[in-house]
């Protein structure tokens, strides 16, 4: 991995993971970045823009999400879809 490289993880909305679609966020140099998350896309998935490191390096983005908490009645009712 080259020296000038950024690695961020962040979290994207399990909708968005699972639809896919683009998110906007900010990499640790304040900078907004917009980038595309693909449709059923995996946990800890990398996206990777060029030139948006340091020194024109590159900006790794490591894909996550959070499954929401249900409560039971939401889970049974859910299982019918899957």
């Amino acid at each position: 991995l080259p020296i000038n490289d950024i690695i961020e993880q962040i979290d994207v909305p399990l909708m968005l993971a699972m639809r896919g679609g683009t998110f906007e966020s900010r990499d640790i140099l304040g900078r907004t970045v917009t980038f595309i998350v693909p449709r059923a896309c995996p946990y800890g998935y990398e996206v990777v823009l060029p030139s948006r490191g340091i020194d024109g390096g590159d900006m790794r983005i490591v894909i996550t999400y959070k499954l929401p908490m249900l409560e039971d009645g939401s889970l049974n009712e859910l299982s019918r879809f899957l």
